[in-house]
């Protein structure tokens, strides 16, 4: 019984050192790649404008 008691100890101390660690790079990871997208999008927008505005300016 005691055995299991310490067993379920360094459990619980394994777990919080392999969850808590993942779950803050989980977050930290999603707000980067949420980051990356916008950057991404907004690159397109602005490349997608600039090809527009070329040809535009080819017209006249």
């Amino acid at each position: 019984m005691k055995i299991k008691e310490k067993f379920q100890r360094f459990n619980k101390k394994v777990f919080l050192i392999t969850v808590i660690p993942f779950l803050i790079i989980a977050t930290v990871g999603v707000q980067f790649i949420d980051g990356l997208v916008v950057y991404l999008f907004l690159g397109i927008l602005v490349s997608l404008h600039s090809a527009v505005y070329q040809k535009y300016k080819d017209r006249e």
